[in-house]
């Protein structure tokens, strides 16, 4: 995230596909850019399962790789994804 509060993602490989990692990095990015917090830093708002995929798709992921690396992302704790709505998890922060 940057000051302004867009996102900046960058990886190498210009011109192609992001692999699985990046893909993951992605999806991270996007789950960080739309959670917001209240001034004690608890989570008030999350995005859906349905935006990030489509976040996804907007920065030019393919929706089944990013609903797949998004699921790879709950398996290892690193969101969790409860009642259609993406929550960071325990390893968010260091995955």
């Amino acid at each position: 995230m940057n000051d302004d509060g867009s996102l900046s993602i960058e990886w190498t490989g210009e011109g192609r596909t992001p692999g699985k990692r990046e893909c993951g990095a992605v999806i991270k990015a996007i789950v960080a850019e739309e959670t917001t917090t209240d001034s004690d830093g608890l989570i008030t708002d999350v995005p859906s399962e349905e935006r990030v995929l489509d976040r996804a798709e907007e920065l030019g992921l393919d929706r089944a790789e990013a609903a797949d690396r998004l699921a790879r992302l709950a398996t290892l704790d690193v969101v969790d994804v409860i009642d259609g709505e993406v929550y960071p998890d325990e390893n968010f922060s260091r995955i």
